[in-house]
């Protein structure tokens, strides 16, 4: 099942890839084509974590990383491109309206909110593997401080703003 799943994804990207390159999809075409990809890619990789039974680990700190790093943080990744992709089309348009305002505050929001939990999973994680502490602290410091910075940039130079402009 999941060599047959991956063949199909593989094949959506592929023809994805096609219409792209052969300039046969608009701005909001492309960017719900590659949403709706992503979120297959997002599925494949729950059928992975549930065929080898990583969501069963008994060791508290595998669990904990393994929901963090396979789970979250590829869900956040999604998010966060999204908040990109959008927010680089209003800047091109030069604006937005206010279902689309809507829109990108409420993935801002989603954002943050799934940077809470995997900061959850992560500090699990941390206590349980007392010994890796600063490893695990540092790697994903960098994660939290670059969150951080798309949230602010978005909320500053679009969110905030009446007229976008790339200046």
């Amino acid at each position: 099942a999941l060599r047959d799943e991956f063949a199909r994804i593989v094949g959506v990207w592929h023809e994805l890839h096609r219409k792209v390159s052969q300039k046969k999809l608009n701005g909001v075409e492309s960017f719900d084509l590659h949403v709706a990809l992503i979120a297959e890619q997002l599925q494949y990789l729950q059928m992975i974590i549930d065929t080898y039974q990583l969501n069963l680990d008994q060791d508290a700190a595998s669990y904990f990383l393994i929901e963090a790093g396979l789970v979250q943080l590829p869900e956040l990744t999604e998010m966060l491109g999204q908040i990109r992709g959008l927010g680089v089309g209003f800047l091109a348009r030069g604006g937005m309206t206010s279902e689309e305002r809507a829109q990108l505050n409420a993935l801002l929001l989603m954002s943050q909110a799934k940077m809470k939990n995997l900061n959850i999973n992560v500090d699990k994680a941390s206590v349980a593997r007392i010994n890796d502490q600063g490893t695990i602290a540092d790697n994903y410091q960098a994660i939290k401080t670059q969150h951080q910075k798309i949230v602010d940039l978005t909320q500053r130079e679009i969110l905030s703003k009446e007229q976008l402009s790339y200046a």
